[in-house]
């Protein structure tokens, strides 16, 4: 019946293929961060099926390079004049308004709506929901937002579950992970001019981290556990892949090479890399860890997986919809460090194991986050709140 209902909503409104969607987040590349990569591919997407998109973007920044819409950024929805964003809405309102992540974009998203009387679908993507939800001043903005929107979505199953516990009246609520195309992310043979170029070591075993550096990423359990495997493992590397967040993090990674000064021949950082060029890195790792505290659906383990990469993880967030322990890699519980080890150590040991797990891992990814699966999904939640509101 659902499916029935939602072709007769596409059919009646044609003019869908060709909607205007307005896209709220706080973050757009050349910003770093699951947000701005995860909306850029939305508005990439969407724009290539034909829609007419505008992303806003609340926060200071770099305008993009080549951006696949318009993209207008300001400072912050306090610094903006509310008469300037006005204007600019009335001058070609949407057919629908998309805000990513809650905290940063729902009050303006949800107040725009009811000024043009335009949907709203309100996307949860981790710390928004999870960590605020705990702030009781933001809860009761969390509460109060969640039951204005005429959609919702979580990144994870996790998130979504708990949207519809908080708003069981909603009835477009709906599960949207994030995706990667394995046409791009693959399994791709070990170049020894990428290894000489990034001096990446070639001998030994290689495990990885992709992504930007700091606090609720681990760090400090990443980098306590490899001194403890490279005790045991004489040729045994780090590679950190990404940014190292500025402050706190980049000062623990300093004192923590001055305190293991044998460490720094055999941790290499590789700064933050275009999407297209990371494959070739993926190739050179044994291992892809996240032993993440908090998160929301890594992009980065989807490449990883994507690139048939064994990957380690911690029970957090979107990870336990990626991997089942055993088939696709092995999850861990947060905050352990000697947990971490030990799943190192039995990877190291059976690399065999690992391969099967990356193999596995692109199969999964294959079959269930494409870029193709990604567009689908919101267009089926797009159509659902179109014909309810």
């Amino acid at each position: 019946m659902v499916r029935l209902r939602l072709r007769k909503v596409m059919n009646k409104k044609n003019n869908f293929r060709h909607s205007k969607i307005l896209l709220v987040t706080p973050r757009f590349p050349p910003d770093v961060g699951g947000v701005a990569q995860a909306v850029w591919r939305q508005a990439q997407q969407l724009s290539n099926q034909g829609h007419t998109v505008s992303v806003w973007v609340n926060s200071p920044g770099l305008h993009p390079e080549s951006p696949p819409c318009e993209v207008l950024r300001f400072r912050s929805v306090e610094e903006t004049n509310p008469i300037l964003i006005l204007k600019k809405l009335e001058e070609a309102p949407p057919d629908l308004i998309h805000a990513y992540y809650l905290s940063a974009t729902a009050h303006l998203s949800l107040e725009l709506g009811k000024a043009f009387k335009i949907p709203v679908i309100l996307s949860a993507r981790g710390n928004d929901l999870d960590r605020d939800l705990w702030f009781p001043h933001k809860r009761s903005e969390l509460l109060s937002w969640l039951p204005q929107a005429q959609g919702l979505s979580g990144v994870t199953q996790a998130l979504t579950k708990k949207l519809k516990v908080l708003v069981p009246q909603n009835e477009c609520i709906r599960w949207v992970p994030n995706s990667v195309d394995p046409l791009k992310f693959k399994p791709l043979p070990r170049e020894k001019a990428i290894a000489k170029k990034f001096k990446i070591p070639t001998q030994g075993q290689r495990l990885g981290f992709v992504g930007e550096l700091r606090q609720k990423k681990g760090e400090a359990i990443l980098l306590l556990s490899f001194a403890t495997l490279a005790k045991e493992f004489p040729e045994l590397s780090l590679i950190l892949i990404g940014t190292v967040r500025s402050g706190k993090d980049s000062e623990l990674l300093k004192i923590f090479l001055s305190q293991n000064p044998e460490l720094k021949n055999r941790i290499f950082h590789i700064p933050n890399q275009a999407p297209g060029d990371l494959p070739p890195l993926y190739a050179w790792l044994d291992g892809v860890l996240f032993p993440s505290l908090q998160e929301g659906l890594s992009n980065a383990a989807l490449e990883a997986l994507s690139c048939a990469r064994p990957v380690i993880a911690t029970e957090v967030g979107g990870f336990p919809d990626l991997i089942h322990t055993g088939q696709e890699g092995q999850l861990i519980l947060p905050y352990q460090t000697e947990a971490l080890i030990e799943a190192c150590r039995e990877l190291l040991k059976n690399p065999e194991q690992g391969k099967a797990w990356g193999k596995a891992g692109r199969k999964k990814i294959k079959a269930y986050f494409s870029p193709e699966q990604e567009l689908q999904n919101w267009l089926t939640l797009y159509s659902e709140v179109l014909a309810q509101f």
